[in-house]
């Protein structure tokens, strides 16, 4: 029998500090799973990632990314629920509700297509459809008389006989 031989003292494996990755680790020392700040979804780098003393990468030389809630218009289309004065409408979408996504993208998904000539009218992206006039007339619209037609992009054509108060 050889006495000493065997440490039998348990060793704890994986340790931070040890300069090896282990699970759950980003970094050890100089040893880092990741290199740049875009790695880590930021937008900008002043200088070159660290590893901190309990093994998680320092971002503090990374700047901007989304869900800072800080709206950065180089970067992102929206932040949170700054849409940047933008609507399902301005987006060209139709109605409804315009939302952000947590990639700071816009979510057109609350949004309903314009589609004129479809036959249905879609108040208040199209006065008209087709020959439907929606009740409407000149004389509804303040003018003295007159023919309303609808154009082909689903508004009121007033122009046919726009004279002296007529449509």
């Amino acid at each position: 029998m050889l006495a000493g031989a065997c440490d039998n003292n348990v060793k704890s494996k994986g340790s931070c500090g040890d300069r090896i990755l282990d699970p759950g680790e980003e970094c050890d020392g100089d040893l880092l799973t990741l290199s740049t700040c875009s790695d880590l979804g930021y937008y900008e780098q002043n200088g070159a990632l660290t590893c901190r003393s309990d093994c998680k990468i320092d971002v503090s030389t990374c700047s901007g990314r989304c869900g800072d809630n800080v709206f950065q218009s180089e970067f992102e289309e929206c932040e949170g629920n700054n849409l940047a004065n933008e609507t399902c409408q301005s987006r060209g979408q139709g109605l409804g509700t315009l939302a952000c996504t947590d990639t700071c993208s816009f979510d057109l998904s609350g949004c309903a297509a314009q589609s004129c000539g479809d036959g249905v009218i879609t108040v208040p992206i199209e006065d008209c459809e087709g020959t439907d006039l929606g009740g409407a007339t000149c004389l509804s619209l303040g003018y003295h008389g007159g023919q309303l037609l609808c154009s082909d992009a689903c508004d009121f054509d007033k122009t046919a006989g726009l004279t002296f108060g007529r449509c």
